[in-house]
C-alpha cells in the first residue's frame, strides 16, 4: 500500500524517525499488508517504512535515484555489488507507483533478505519471473560470513 504520508525527518539517518515509521507499519497492517510504500513529494517511490525497494525491467535491476532522500540499505548494497559483478546493468530510477504496472518489485533488509512484493493495496498489479527471487536470494545467501567473535557469548 501507498503510505498515507512521508513521516521521516531524518530520511538519511537510521534511529531518529523510527517510531514515525512504525507507526506507517501499523497503518499497514491495518490494510492487510505488511509495508507501506513511501512516496516523494511529486509521488515518486522512494522506500518501503522498514525495506529499500528495487524493481526488474527485463534483465536490467532498477534503483531508486540517489536524488531522492532515502536511507543506504546494506541488502541493497550487496545486491547491486553482486549484480555488478555478474554484469547486470543497474538503472537509478524515478518512478510513480503505476509505472511499477508488470513489474517484479522486491523489498529488501537486513533482517529479511529480498521479498517479493506480491500485491499492492490500491496500486499497481505486480509480476513475478518465475525462478529469479530463488536464484538470487541462493547467490546473496553464498556470500554470508560470520562476523569475527559473534558466535562467542558473554561470560
Amino acid at each position: 500500500m501507498t503510505a498515507s504520508h512521508d513521516p521521516r525527518r531524518a530520511p538519511l539517518v537510521k534511529g531518529p524517525d523510527l517510531a514515525r515509521l512504525d507507526e506507517l507499519r501499523t497503518e499497514a497492517r491495518g490494510a492487510g499488508c505488511d509495508e507501506a510504500v513511501i512516496l516523494s513529494a511529486d509521488g515518486t517511490v522512494v522506500e518501503g517504512n522498514y525495506t529499500s525497494l528495487v524493481w526488474w525491467r527485463g534483465d536490467a535491476l532498477c534503483v531508486v535515484a540517489d536524488e531522492l532522500p532515502r536511507l543506504p540499505g546494506v541488502t541493497e548494497k550487496a545486491l547491486v555489488t553482486l549484480a555488478i559483478a555478474l554484469g547486470v546493468e543497474i538503472l537509478p530510477d524515478e518512478v510513480m507507483p503505476g509505472e511499477l504496472e508488470g513489474l517484479e518489485v522486491w523489498a529488501l533488509n537486513s533482517l529479511h533478505g529480498i521479498r517479493i512484493a506480491t500485491r499492492w493495496e490500491g496500486g499497481p498489479d505486480l509480476a513475478e519471473q518465475p525462478g529469479r527471487l530463488r536464484a538470487w536470494r541462493s547467490r546473496l545467501d553464498a556470500l554470508r560470513r560470520p562476523l569475527p567473535g559473534a558466535s562467542r557469548r558473554p561470560k
